[in-house]
C-alpha cells in the first residue's frame, strides 16, 4: 500500500527530510482581497517580546501511558479494532461549569469509498465549500493509487458531494491530492509523486477554475528544471498567485535546503514568476514543507532547519511591485532539536498559527504545541504557546493547525484520550485580546483506535472541519472521513 509521509515516523526514523506536508490545512483560508496597499508587511527579523500561553483549564484526568512513538511500520498500520472507549464521566464540578463540547453535524464520505484511499488526509475550504483531499484512491476498474479530491458543498444545511476530480488521461502517476487550496471558484490540487510510489520526483499542482457544479482544469504548473524537489508537497492560493513548495529543492551551493515557488495568472495563462528561498538555507532544512499565502503576505515553514536538526523555523516573505522579498525569520522563544516548528501553518492576515508537532514541553516526547505570531508596525512578534488541557507524549499536538479570525483548531492525530491508540482529537481555541484559552476537545461520532483523527483541519466563520483518514465506515476498513463541527 502506498506510504503516507508523517511527522511522527520522521521523528522515530530520524530524518527529518521526511516530515509530512502540511496538506491543504495549512493554506484553507485564503484572502480573496489583498490588501489595499499591496505590502501589509513587517520589515527586520522577528522579535518574541510576548509568550502568553494559552490558559490551561483541566477537564479530565489523563494518566500518561509512557508508550513510545510508533515506528513508521506502525504509523502506515491502524488497529484492527475500531471500538470506541467510552470517554471519562465528568465529576459534579464539571458537569455544572464544562459546556458540552460540540458534536459533529455532518460526516464526509467519498461516494466511491475504499480502503486506504486516505480520504480526509487533506483539506481545504472557502464559505460554504470544503474539499477533501484522497491521494491513496484508486483509478476507476484500477488498483493504482492515483488519488483523487472531493468536492462538497453545503445548501440549506445539508452537505452533499458535487464533484470528484481526479487524474486526467496522460498526466504522469502521482498521489493527486496530497496537497490543494480553494480561493473564491478556483482549486488548486497537488500531485506529490510522479515517478512511482516510493520515488520522490518533481510533483505538478494543478489548477481548476468553477462555473456552478462544473470544474474545468485551467492550468498545470511544474518546475522541470529539478526531478527530486518534492514540487508540491504543499501548495497555497490566493487569487490569482500560488506559492508551491519544494521541500527538496538544491541551492546554489548544491544543499538540499528547499524552495517555494511562486507562479501568476498572465494573459490567461499560469507563470513562474518568482522562487522563495531563506538567507541563511542549509542542507535539509526542509524549507517549503509548510506554505500560506494571503495576499501580498507568504509565510513558509522549514521544520528542519538549521541543517537538518529539525528545530524548525518560518521565513515570511512580502510582495512588493512584483517582487517578493524576505522580511523576517519567526521562531518561538525557545526551541529544541526536533520539535520540527513550522511543519504546518495557518495564515490569515497579520496573525500566523505555526505549529511545533515535536515539541516536548510541556508534555513530553512529541506532545506537540502550537503558536502564534503577529505582525504589527514592521515586527513580528510570539504572541501566544497554545496546548491542550490534556496532553501527552506522541499526541503530535499540532500535525495540523486552522485559523480564522479569533479561533484556531489544532488536530492531534496520535492523541488516544479517550478512543485508543492513534485514535486522534482535534482542539478549538478561542482568543480574547492576546489570550488563547481551550474551547472544546473535539471528537468523531464513533471514533476508535488508529483512525487518525486530526490528521488535517479547515476553518470557516461558520464551521470546522477535521478528517480521520483511517476511518471505518459503511462496512468499509479505512475509508476515511472528514467530520464537521459549528464553530
Amino acid at each position: 500500500m502506498p506510504s503516507r509521509r508523517s511527522v511522527l515516523a520522521a521523528l522515530s526514523a530520524g530524518a527529518a527530510s521526511a516530515l509530512t506536508g502540511c496538506r491543504f490545512g495549512s493554506n484553507d483560508r485564503p484572502s480573496e482581497t489583498p490588501p489595499a496597499d499591496g505590502t501589509g508587511s513587517p520589515t527586520g527579523e522577528s522579535s518574541a517580546t510576548s509568550d502568553a500561553t494559552a490558559t490551561r483549564t483541566p477537564t479530565a484526568t489523563l494518566t500518561p501511558t509512557g508508550t513510545p512513538a510508533p515506528t513508521p511500520t506502525d504509523r502506515r498500520t491502524p488497529s484492527p479494532t475500531a471500538t470506541q472507549t467510552p470517554p471519562p464521566t465528568p465529576t459534579e464540578t464539571e458537569t455544572e461549569t464544562t459546556s458540552p463540547p460540540p458534536t459533529a453535524v455532518a460526516s464526509l464520505t467519498a461516494s466511491d469509498a475504499e480502503s486506504y484511499a486516505e480520504f480526509g488526509g487533506s483539506l481545504a475550504s472557502v464559505g460554504d465549500a470544503v474539499l477533501v483531499g484522497a491521494e491513496g484512491a484508486d483509478a476507476p476498474g484500477a488498483e493504482d493509487a492515483v488519488g483523487a479530491a472531493y468536492a462538497f458543498e453545503r445548501v440549506d444545511g445539508t452537505w452533499t458531494q458535487t464533484a470528484r476530480l481526479a487524474p486526467e488521461s496522460g498526466d504522469p502517476e502521482g498521489r493527486f491530492g496530497h496537497a490543494g487550496a480553494l480561493s473564491g471558484d478556483r482549486a488548486l490540487i497537488a500531485a506529490s509523486e510522479l515517478s512511482g510510489t516510493h520515488t520522490i520526483s518533481s510533483g505538478a499542482a494543478y489548477v481548476y477554475d468553477r462555473s456552478g457544479d462544473d470544474w474545468t482544469r485551467a492550468g498545470t504548473l511544474s518546475t522541470p528544471d529539478d526531478d527530486r524537489d518534492a514540487f508540491g508537497d504543499d501548495v497555497a492560493l490566493s487569487g490569482d498567485t500560488v506559492v508551491a513548495g519544494a521541500p527538496h529543492a538544491r541551492t546554489g551551493d548544491d544543499a538540499v535546503s528547499g524552495a517555494a515557488h511562486v507562479f501568476e495568472r498572465v494573459d490567461g495563462g499560469w507563470e513562474r514568476t518568482a522562487t522563495l528561498a531563506p538567507d541563511d538555507g542549509g542542507d535539509h532544512d526542509d524549507f517549503g514543507r509548510a506554505v500560506v499565502l494571503d495576499g501580498d503576505r507568504a509565510l513558509v515553514g522549514a521544520p528542519g532547519e538549521p541543517d537538518g536538526t529539525g528545530q524548525g523555523a518560518v521565513y515570511a516573505f512580502a510582495r512588493s511591485d512584483g517582487s517578493w522579498t524576505q522580511r523576517a525569520k519567526l521562531v518561538p522563544p525557545e526551541r529544541d532539536s526536533e520539535d520540527y516548528v513550522g511543519a504546518s501553518l495557518s495564515l490569515e492576515g497579520d496573525r500566523v498559527l505555526v505549529a511545533a508537532p515535536g515539541e516536548d514541553d510541556p508534555n513530553g516526547y512529541f506532545g506537540g504545541a502550537a503558536h502564534t505570531f503577529v505582525a504589527s508596525d514592521g515586527e513580528w512578534t510570539h504572541e501566544a504557546k497554545l496546548l491542550p488541557d490534556d496532553g501527552d507524549e506522541s499526541d503530535a499536538f499540532g500535525e495540523s493547525v486552522a485559523l480564522r479570525g479569533d479561533t484556531a483548531l489544532v488536530g492531534a492525530e496520535h492523541d488516544e484520550e479517550p478512543n485508543g491508540e492513534d485514535a486522534g482529537s482535534a482542539f478549538l481555541f478561542s482568543r480574547a485580546g492576546a489570550e488563547w484559552a481551550q474551547e472544546a476537545k473535539l471528537l468523531p461520532p464513533d471514533g476508535g483506535p488508529g483512525e487518525l483523527f486530526g490528521s488535517a483541519a479547515t476553518l470557516t466563520d461558520e464551521f470546522g472541519v477535521v478528517g480521520a483518514f483511517y476511518d471505518d465506515h459503511s462496512d468499509i476498513e479505512t475509508a476515511g472521513s472528514a467530520f464537521v463541527f459549528e464553530v
